[in-house]
């Protein structure tokens, strides 16, 4: 029996298909490949993050790791969050699952499509990443290391790496020990200080009310006071509103904490 051209091109590209792709090999037959170095969390200088024409960048100064905001402004980024993308960043592996440039587009690993990530030592780059889509099980994705193919990797946390100043930036206002306070004072008139409340710890333990020693403290009322303030972090950065216009140039209260 004759087989029709249609047919026999049929039958090419299934075998084409079956050798590069493999799709009825498990994850464990094709195996892992390592795609990132393991020291990368300790060298790693600087992170960049794009997408689409949105991009990102995170420097470290020292121990720290700063965000930049624009051309002229850098602010502290969220030292959890930066240790977090390091830590599944270093050592990372994957199983590789095509090795075709014309694929990149189904598994969004394209330049159009995938978010982009770039993380370097001083001038010499560590990872050049493409996130693309999620894979068959809810915690796999789809990378891109280079040009190298596209690889599944399980256990990848892609919705951390967003161009957005907000995923990053650190938020904390206050943070102290609890147990360290040692006064609080709060004004309500700062043009003359009066309606003014102290608050001090006693040296036998407790709290007392400067001016009214006798008075027996409301424990419950001064923790609601006290224990917010000790991790206090904001919901968001109002960047583009003046102090004028958040109204905080007039303050109508003060607290002042002493550890």
């Amino acid at each position: 029996m004759r087989l029709k051209p249609y047919v026999i091109t049929f039958l090419v590209l299934l075998f084409l298909v079956l050798v590069i792709e493999r799709p009825f090999l498990r994850r464990s037959e094709r195996g892992t490949v390592r795609l990132s170095p393991k020291d990368l969390k300790e060298k790693a200088t600087e992170i960049w993050v794009a997408k689409g024409k949105d991009t990102l960048r995170l420097f470290r100064e020292g121990d720290t790791w700063m965000l930049r905001l624009d051309s002229l402004r850098s602010v502290r980024a969220e030292p959890r969050v930066v240790k977090s993308a390091l830590d599944e960043l270093s050592g990372l592996e994957g199983a590789l699952v095509s090795r075709s440039k014309e694929k990149y587009a189904v598994y969004r690993v394209d330049t159009a499509q995938a978010t982009f990530v770039l993380v370097k030592a001083g001038d010499r780059p560590m990872l050049e990443l493409y996130i693309g889509k999620r894979g068959p099980s809810f915690r796999g994705t789809y990378l891109r290391v280079d040009d190298k193919g596209v690889y599944l990797v399980e256990k990848f946390s892609s919705g951390r790496y967003r161009v957005d100043t907000r995923s990053w930036r650190n938020r904390t206002l206050v943070r102290f020990a609890r147990d360290s306070l040692a006064r609080i004072e709060v004004f309500r008139d700062l043009d003359t200080l009066r309606d003014t409340l102290i608050f001090e710890r006693k040296a036998e333990g407790g709290w007392t009310l400067v001016g009214l020693e006798e008075a027996p403290l409301d424990t419950l009322a001064f923790r609601k006071l006290y224990f917010p303030l000790s991790r206090l972090s904001a919901l968001d950065f109002a960047d583009t509103v003046t102090v004028e216009e958040a109204g905080v140039h007039k303050p109508r209260l003060l607290v002042r904490i002493t550890t």
